[in-house]
């Protein structure tokens, strides 16, 4: 397995990014330069592989070394829940292509224009949604 093919598998199955263009965007190059580097026409540089492991937790032993069989556990660091929140964040904020992700911005949005007594009935239906979950009643 190549280095450019484990990219394209990171990019396309592990990371959720359909073209090049908006994973190269995150990581400042251009889409033609992931597809040429997932297709072996120009190598992988250490500044590339730098920014990509950084800015996306990849274990650079992974990326260099590794093969497609491998699981989350050695293709990712362990990251703490607040740095995993951050760049699920980041990520959902620069999507601009995914109605869901609009969803989820313009619910935020919305909620922190609640008022005190608002968020609590909201956070109050949330507790017994989970409530429900957690008991199986819920469908």
């Amino acid at each position: 397995m190549t280095v450019g093919e484990r990219l394209r598998f990171l990019r396309k199955y592990k990371l959720g990014y359909k073209n090049c263009d908006d994973f190269g965007a995150k990581i400042g190059l251009s889409g033609s330069n992931i597809r040429n580097i997932e297709t072996g026409r120009i190598n992988l540089t250490d500044r590339v592989i730098s920014d990509i492991c950084n800015v996306f937790f990849v274990n650079e032993a992974w990326l260099r070394n590794g093969n497609l069989d491998d699981d989350d556990n050695v293709i990712f660091i362990k990251m703490t829940k607040d740095e995993e929140l951050a760049m699920y964040t980041q990520m959902l904020l620069d999507d601009t292509d995914d109605i869901v992700a609009d969803i989820i911005k313009e619910i935020i949005i919305m909620y922190e224009k609640l008022d005190s007594d608002a968020r609590q009935v909201l956070k109050d239906t949330a507790i017994n949604l989970l409530d429900k979950v957690k008991n199986k009643e819920f469908t």
